[in-house]
C-alpha cells in the first residue's frame, strides 16, 4: 500500500515512469525485427490421399496400411493416426519434439 501512496503523493514520480514506459515501448517497436510470414516447423505431417468409389475396407487394405508400414521405419515420429473414409485416406503422423530439422524427416517420408 505505501508503494501506492508514493505515486499519490509525488504524481512526478508517476509520470516520469510513465514517460519512460512510453518511450521504451517505442524503442522497442523500432528495433524488434518482425517478419510478415515467418518460417514455422509445426513438428507434424499430414498425408492425405484421394481413390474415388471405393469403400472405407478398400482404402484401409490398399492406401493406409501400405502407408503406415511405410512410414513407421521413420524415426522420431511420437504419434501415428490415421483414417479411411470413402475415397479418402489420411494418415497424421506427430514428431517428438527434440527434432531439429523436419525437413529432413519429411524427405524421409517421401523416399
Amino acid at each position: 500500500m505505501k508503494f501506492l501512496t508514493i505515486f499519490i503523493n509525488k504524481p512526478i514520480i508517476a509520470h516520469f515512469l510513465f514517460v519512460a514506459v512510453f518511450f521504451f515501448g517505442l524503442f522497442s517497436i523500432a528495433t524488434i525485427p518482425v517478419e510478415e510470414n515467418p518460417e514455422i516447423d509445426l513438428g507434424y505431417v499430414i498425408i492425405i490421399t484421394r481413390y474415388p468409389g471405393a469403400s472405407p475396407g478398400e482404402i484401409e487394405r490398399l492406401i493406409t496400411i501400405p502407408i503406415e508400414d511405410a512410414v513407421s521405419v521413420v524415426d522420431d515420429i511420437d504419434f501415428l493416426r490415421s483414417g479411411s473414409q470413402n475415397g479418402r485416406s489420411s494418415v497424421f503422423m506427430m514428431f517428438n519434439e527434440n527434432v531439429k530439422d523436419i525437413d529432413r524427416k519429411v524427405m524421409d517420408i517421401h523416399t
